[in-house]
């Protein structure tokens, strides 16, 4: 929440676009499978699972094997990005130099090929996000229609609501086939309460390290190739 305020307190002075209003309401561990049998993350009473507005259709759940879900500050970053960020020097500034760089890109490829989607769930700004990744060149590899920042989702929302609500049940995948990937204990445990069936991997707080990634491509490695024909 702080990290959210800070951005949007300096949004007008710095001539940004205006940050909309929230479209819904108010160590390193192993990836840990659960058990089977799981159901996605329940909205509230009376409150449908909310959709992907206005999103676009590249992103099919018949040509996916699984979904990997990023957090982006302290996990696909080394540090907390910020408006007052020189983004344009995302590489160095943010996700720590060129050979990390590549490192991401290598993962986030090969997860293309195994036909697994990716996504990233953040309290930052999705503009930051973004432009961040594209700075960086690995904005290709991450659809914006499956990049969610605090201008989706209020505080109060659990990460686990748009995994479940707005990801897994619009694409079709289920639990067992994703992957959830985060730098905070308490979105770790988030998930495995509210979506058991996912498996999960906790980052170092200095972000994503060739070990973690290794274990992610392994996980991608465990699924079945989607169908084609």
């Amino acid at each position: 929440a702080e990290h959210r305020e800070l951005l949007l307190s300096s949004w007008s002075a710095l001539g940004l676009p205006s940050a909309p209003a929230s479209r819904m309401p108010p160590g390193r561990p192993q990836v840990a499978a659960t058990a089977q049998g799981s159901q996605h993350a329940r909205p509230a009473p009376g409150m449908p699972p909310q959709g992907l507005p206005q999103r676009s259709s590249r992103v099919s759940s018949h040509s996916h094997a699984g979904l990997a879900v990023f957090d982006f500050d302290q996990t696909l970053t080394t540090k907390h990005v910020g408006v007052f960020d020189d983004l344009s020097q995302a590489t160095t500034r943010c996700f720590g130099g060129i050979a990390r760089v590549h490192m991401l890109r290598a993962m986030l490829e090969h997860l293309r090929t195994r036909s697994v989607e990716v996504a990233v769930v953040s309290r930052n700004s999705r503009y930051v996000v973004i432009k961040a990744l594209r700075n960086a060149d690995l904005h290709p590899l991450i659809p914006n229609e499956l990049i969610f920042g605090f201008e989706d989702y209020g505080d109060e929302v659990p990460k686990s609501d748009i995994v479940g609500q707005r990801i897994l049940h619009v694409l079709g995948i289920p639990e067992l086939a994703a992957l959830f990937v985060d730098d905070d204990p308490n979105n770790v445990k988030d998930l495995r309460n509210r979506c058991p069936g996912i498996s999960v991997l906790q980052s170092p707080r200095f972000g994503l390290g060739q070990s973690e990634c290794d274990q992610v491509m392994a996980w991608a490695e465990t699924l079945q190739r989607p169908v084609v024909g």
